[in-house]
């Protein structure tokens, strides 16, 4: 899996332990320096919550601690770039968006408690209107179809 010795990749890495977070940090070095699985799980940890969804900022423009559906298919992309599959990590996913899901099955990407935190100028916090329900939606089936931690 390593993936090193090519001059774009001595400068991403550097960018990357100058400037990524740590779970940037653990999947740079899961993807090319063959590094840990376990890595790429405990920075994820730090982002998880008790029921089993992921919030705490983990997709940068939703700076409230609580879960969202967007904050777990960040989790989730960081398990499929890692090459990962944590079938624990992702019944808490599953029982968390099932949780917010509506009857039909969609789950809305961001929830009401966002609106609550502050959030950079850009982004979908700023798109929405305290007025107006969120809307931005996403089948559940996304989540199963399109990445293989849960279903396989």
């Amino acid at each position: 899996m390593s993936k090193t010795g090519s001059a774009s990749i001595e400068r991403a890495a550097d960018f990357i332990w100058r400037n990524a977070r740590l779970l940037e940090r653990a999947i740079f070095a899961r993807v090319f320096l063959d590094g840990s699985p376990q890595a790429v799980i405990d920075a994820l940890a730090a982002y998880r919550n008790p029921d089993g969804g992921f919030g705490n900022a983990l997709e940068a423009d939703m700076r409230a601690p609580g879960s969202t559906p967007l904050a777990c298919e960040v989790a989730l992309r960081a398990l499929h770039e890692s090459d990962i599959r944590d079938p624990a990590l992702a019944s808490g996913m599953c029982e968390f968006l099932a949780s917010v899901a509506e009857r039909d099955g969609r789950v809305e990407i961001a929830l009401p408690h966002i609106l609550d935190y502050p959030a950079p100028p850009t982004g979908i916090r700023h798109r929405l209107d305290r007025t107006l329900p969120i809307r931005p939606q996403v089948s559940s089936d996304s989540f199963t179809t399109r990445v293989p931690i849960i279903n396989g």
